[in-house]
Protein backbone atom coordinates (compact mmCIF):
# COMPACT_ATOMS: atom_id res chain seq x y z
CA UNK A 1 0.00 0.00 0.00
CA UNK A 2 1.39 3.67 -0.97
CA UNK A 3 1.06 6.17 1.89
CA UNK A 4 1.21 9.80 1.55
CA UNK A 5 4.07 10.67 3.77
CA UNK A 6 6.75 7.25 4.19
CA UNK A 7 10.56 8.02 5.29
CA UNK A 8 13.37 5.02 5.11
CA UNK A 9 16.23 5.25 7.48
CA UNK A 10 18.77 2.97 7.60
CA UNK A 11 16.78 0.56 10.22
CA UNK A 12 13.30 2.18 10.24
CA UNK A 13 10.22 2.61 8.21
CA UNK A 14 8.18 5.33 9.48
CA UNK A 15 4.45 5.62 8.15
CA UNK A 16 2.18 8.88 8.85
CA UNK A 17 -0.79 7.59 10.42
CA UNK A 18 -3.58 8.38 7.81
CA UNK A 19 -7.27 8.21 8.59
CA UNK A 20 -7.87 4.83 7.73
CA UNK A 21 -4.69 3.27 9.77
CA UNK A 22 -5.62 5.40 13.01
CA UNK A 23 -8.87 3.64 12.96
CA UNK A 24 -8.03 0.52 12.38
CA UNK A 25 -4.96 1.37 15.12
CA UNK A 26 -7.69 1.55 17.64
CA UNK A 27 -10.36 -1.30 16.43
CA UNK A 28 -8.26 -4.05 14.64
CA UNK A 29 -4.61 -5.32 15.24
CA UNK A 30 -4.89 -7.88 12.19
CA UNK A 31 -6.62 -4.89 10.23
CA UNK A 32 -4.06 -2.36 11.33
CA UNK A 33 -1.38 -4.92 10.29
CA UNK A 34 -2.54 -6.12 6.60
CA UNK A 35 -2.89 -1.84 6.01
CA UNK A 36 0.41 -1.34 7.69
CA UNK A 37 2.12 -4.04 5.98
CA UNK A 38 3.74 -4.46 9.18
CA UNK A 39 2.68 -6.47 12.91
CA UNK A 40 2.83 -4.43 15.55
CA UNK A 41 4.89 -5.98 18.73
CA UNK A 42 3.32 -7.39 21.52
CA UNK A 43 4.33 -4.39 23.73
CA UNK A 44 2.31 -1.65 21.51
CA UNK A 45 0.77 0.47 21.85
CA UNK A 46 2.83 1.76 24.91
CA UNK A 47 0.86 3.20 26.91
CA UNK A 48 0.82 6.84 26.52
CA UNK A 49 0.45 5.85 22.59
CA UNK A 50 -2.90 3.42 23.71
CA UNK A 51 -4.43 6.60 25.88
CA UNK A 52 -3.92 8.82 22.54
CA UNK A 53 -5.39 6.31 19.63
CA UNK A 54 -8.80 7.65 19.81
CA UNK A 55 -7.95 11.01 19.54
CA UNK A 56 -5.87 10.13 16.59
CA UNK A 57 -8.32 8.26 14.94
CA UNK A 58 -11.18 11.22 15.41
CA UNK A 59 -8.89 13.98 14.31
CA UNK A 60 -7.61 12.06 11.24
CA UNK A 61 -11.32 11.05 10.62
CA UNK A 62 -12.22 14.79 10.52
CA UNK A 63 -9.05 16.96 9.19
CA UNK A 64 -7.32 14.04 6.84
CA UNK A 65 -4.85 17.41 5.96
CA UNK A 66 -3.33 17.02 9.24
CA UNK A 67 -1.50 13.58 8.26
CA UNK A 68 2.05 13.50 8.87
CA UNK A 69 1.61 16.43 11.31
CA UNK A 70 0.21 13.28 14.08
CA UNK A 71 1.15 10.09 14.83
CA UNK A 72 3.57 8.11 12.74
CA UNK A 73 4.26 4.24 13.20
CA UNK A 74 8.22 3.08 13.82
CA UNK A 75 8.74 -0.17 12.12
CA UNK A 76 12.08 -2.27 12.35
CA UNK A 77 12.71 -3.21 9.07
CA UNK A 78 14.90 -6.34 10.32
CA UNK A 79 11.35 -8.20 10.76
CA UNK A 80 10.03 -10.45 8.78
CA UNK A 81 6.54 -9.87 6.93
CA UNK A 82 7.28 -6.36 6.57
CA UNK A 83 8.72 -5.67 9.38
CA UNK A 84 7.39 -4.57 13.30
CA UNK A 85 5.94 -1.87 14.46
CA UNK A 86 7.88 -0.80 17.39
CA UNK A 87 6.54 2.22 18.05
CA UNK A 88 5.88 5.67 17.44
CA UNK A 89 6.46 9.10 17.01
CA UNK A 90 5.18 11.95 15.28
CA UNK A 91 3.86 15.71 16.12
CA UNK A 92 1.43 17.58 18.25
CA UNK A 93 -0.29 18.84 15.35
CA UNK A 94 0.41 21.31 12.40
CA UNK A 95 3.59 24.03 13.10
CA UNK A 96 1.84 26.90 14.83
CA UNK A 97 2.09 30.75 13.67
CA UNK A 98 5.70 30.98 14.46
CA UNK A 99 6.37 27.89 12.86
CA UNK A 100 6.93 25.69 15.76
CA UNK A 101 6.24 22.05 16.02
CA UNK A 102 6.55 19.44 19.19
CA UNK A 103 7.79 16.42 18.40
CA UNK A 104 7.28 13.25 20.61
CA UNK A 105 7.91 9.73 20.65
CA UNK A 106 7.44 6.76 22.39
CA UNK A 107 9.16 3.13 21.84
CA UNK A 108 8.39 -0.28 23.57
CA UNK A 109 9.90 -0.99 26.70
CA UNK A 110 11.33 -4.11 24.80
CA UNK A 111 13.33 -2.59 22.19
CA UNK A 112 14.84 0.53 24.11
CA UNK A 113 18.06 1.15 23.78
CA UNK A 114 19.25 0.55 20.37
CA UNK A 115 19.15 3.77 19.09
CA UNK A 116 15.35 3.60 17.45
CA UNK A 117 14.44 6.42 19.09
CA UNK A 118 17.18 9.17 18.11
CA UNK A 119 16.70 7.85 14.29
CA UNK A 120 13.08 8.31 14.30
CA UNK A 121 13.05 11.81 16.21
CA UNK A 122 16.37 12.62 14.03
CA UNK A 123 13.77 11.83 10.77
CA UNK A 124 10.87 13.38 12.10
CA UNK A 125 12.73 17.00 12.33
CA UNK A 126 14.49 16.12 8.96
CA UNK A 127 10.80 16.25 7.88
CA UNK A 128 9.26 19.07 9.58
CA UNK A 129 12.16 21.15 8.62
CA UNK A 130 11.53 20.08 5.04
CA UNK A 131 7.52 20.86 5.19
CA UNK A 132 7.81 24.58 6.91
CA UNK A 133 8.45 23.87 10.69
CA UNK A 134 11.02 26.25 11.89
CA UNK A 135 11.59 25.13 15.22
CA UNK A 136 11.17 21.39 16.34
CA UNK A 137 10.93 21.49 20.46
CA UNK A 138 10.19 18.64 22.70
CA UNK A 139 9.03 18.45 26.45
CA UNK A 140 9.74 15.68 29.08
CA UNK A 141 9.98 14.99 32.97
CA UNK A 142 13.44 16.14 34.05
CA UNK A 143 14.37 12.80 35.51
CA UNK A 144 14.25 11.00 32.32
CA UNK A 145 17.50 10.68 31.55
CA UNK A 146 16.82 8.39 28.91
CA UNK A 147 14.10 10.84 26.92
CA UNK A 148 16.79 13.64 27.56
CA UNK A 149 19.82 11.49 26.01
CA UNK A 150 17.77 11.21 22.76
CA UNK A 151 16.37 14.86 22.38
CA UNK A 152 20.55 15.56 23.14
CA UNK A 153 21.58 13.16 20.35
CA UNK A 154 19.04 14.44 18.13
CA UNK A 155 20.61 17.87 18.29
CA UNK A 156 18.12 20.00 20.76
CA UNK A 157 19.30 21.89 23.65
CA UNK A 158 17.97 22.90 27.03
CA UNK A 159 15.22 25.65 26.05
CA UNK A 160 14.22 25.71 29.74
CA UNK A 161 11.69 24.48 31.96
CA UNK A 162 8.12 24.68 31.98
CA UNK A 163 6.83 23.75 35.08
CA UNK A 164 8.22 21.77 38.16
CA UNK A 165 9.74 18.25 36.76
CA UNK A 166 8.98 19.25 33.14
CA UNK A 167 11.86 20.59 30.90
CA UNK A 168 11.87 21.39 27.32
CA UNK A 169 14.39 21.00 24.66
CA UNK A 170 14.22 22.62 21.24
CA UNK A 171 16.50 22.84 17.74
CA UNK A 172 15.77 25.97 15.33
CA UNK A 173 16.43 25.35 11.78
CA UNK A 174 19.37 26.14 10.14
Amino acid sequence: MAFPHEIETPRLRLVAGTPALAQAALQSPNRFAALLGAYPDPGWPTPIIGGALTYFADTLASHPERTGWLIWYVIRKSDPAGGRVIGSTGFNGMPDEDGSVRVGFSIVDAHRGHGYATEAVKAMMDWAFAHGAKRCYSQTFSENVSAIRVLEKCGMTFAGELEEGMVIYEKVKA
